[in-house]
């Protein structure tokens, strides 16, 4: 077989037409490769998510029979695994379906004893990651993290990270680590110290057959243990911006109206007070508040101190899609808002996978003036995908979705350009 493409001159003209932008540039680019004999390939999506359907599309000649050659990591060969023809106007396209690209591999095609350049397809591992049943954990206390690494990379480590708080984007540091059990799970059990939010992932670190591959995250309140003779709780935890919150608690022993002090501080601010009230008889008391960032509370009566509550206060994200029902090959424009005020925050685009217990991102970009967000994302295989828009939380608010968003990728009659 000859390992060779299609001319320089040939190819040359065909990226020219490319650069021109002038109309019909596109069609008239895949009628001259057809012409000219010349081999492109192309892969999307990629990366890819493990068991996700994959497009691999391109140019060859009207008529040809085109030959898709595969390596899947760590084999050493190429192996051909399918054959289609090439259209009248030089198209091709195969598609691999749900649940057969797990691992990275390496396509490339042959027509006529010559081959095109190898595409690389980079593929994530599926993590799932299960938490607590309670979000709320109590400082000290063993928290028992688990889930499962499919395909299998059993014996290898997985590493639990927490997002940093330090800076408004997507930065995580490893807090503990676990080991991939035989039939592909994991369990980590770890102790938080500090009171604060949690925002928690699993990663695993990467290997010839997949690529670095993050889980879901779990959004968590750590909170510090009571003290009984001053308590502090609230009646939700966390809150979306713009939403209230109730603190109540108990100063044991009192047998009068007694005062109570209410101390807040956030990431901008150290404790100050900011209420004041007075309990009943039998020592109850109790405070409203409308937090715009996550604070920190505690409560002081009697030379008493509370313990330090958390409050975690989400970014509300909205967001809404350009169409709803595209052709494969299409682009779709995610656009919306994000409150309070985020400019500069990375978001991200996320895409639920096939079972639905799962969201993996897709895209990102960074908030615009005015806190409002645009992300492109073309889609290749047909069926119906969700999406939802995602903010990592940072050192003020925690982490804020949308809404999902529901679109029909419908078939496209042409092969993808």
């Amino acid at each position: 077989m000859t390992v060779r493409g299609g001319s320089l001159a040939a190819t040359a003209a065909i990226a020219a037409a490319l650069l021109a932008g002038a109309p019909g540039a596109s069609a008239a680019v895949h009628q001259r490769a057809a012409a000219s004999g010349a081999l492109t390939i192309n892969a999307a999506p990629n990366p890819n998510t493990a068991g996700d359907p994959v497009v691999i599309f391109g140019d060859a000649p009207a008529g040809a029979r085109v030959v898709l050659w595969h390596r899947v990591n760590p084999a050493p060969r190429f192996t051909p695994v399918s054959r289609t023809t090439a259209s009248a106007t030089g198209h091709y396209e195969f598609t691999r379906a749900d649940g057969v690209v797990t691992t990275n591999r390496n396509w490339f095609i042959v027509v006529n004893g010559r081959r095109s350049r190898i595409v690389h397809e980079k593929v994530f591992a599926l993590l799932t990651l299960n938490g607590p049943a309670d979000t709320n954990v109590v400082t000290g206390a063993p928290t028992t993290f688990s889930g499962t690494v499919s395909p299998n990379h059993a014996g290898q480590r997985v590493l639990l990270q927490r997002q940093s708080s330090a800076t408004a984007g997507d930065d995580w540091r490893t807090i503990d680590r676990g080991r991939i059990a035989p039939g592909g799970s994991y369990s980590i059990v770890h102790r938080f110290r500090v009171p604060g939010d949690a925002n928690v992932r699993v990663l695993f670190p990467g290997d010839r057959r997949n690529i670095k591959s993050p889980s879901n995250v779990l959004s968590l309140q750590i909170e510090q243990r009571q003290n009984p003779k001053l308590t502090i709780v609230a009646s939700a935890n966390p809150i979306d911006e713009g939403q209230s919150v109730t603190l109540t608690g108990v100063v044991a022993g009192v047998t009068s109206p007694t005062p109570v002090t209410l101390l807040a501080r956030t990431a901008r601010s150290g404790f100050s007070p900011v209420a004041v009230t007075m309990t009943d008889a039998a020592g109850n008391y109790s405070f409203s508040q409308t937090p715009v960032l996550s604070s920190f509370y505690r409560t002081q009566a009697l030379g008493l101190r509370s313990a330090v509550l958390f409050e975690g206060v989400k970014d509300v994200v909205t967001a809404s899609v350009d169409q709803t029902t595209v052709q494969a090959g299409q682009t779709l424009t995610f656009t919306g808002s994000v409150s309070p005020d985020k400019t500069g925050h990375v978001i991200f685009l996320q895409r639920q996978n096939a079972s639905g217990n799962d969201w993996h991102n897709v895209e990102m970009a960074r908030v615009g003036a005015g806190s409002t967000f645009t992300l492109q994302r073309r889609v290749t295989v047909p069926g119906t995908k969700v999406f939802r828009i995602l903010i990592p939380g940072g050192p003020e608010n925690q982490r804020g979705v949308s809404a999902p968003i529901t679109v029909t990728v419908t078939p496209n009659a042409s092969p993808l350009t």
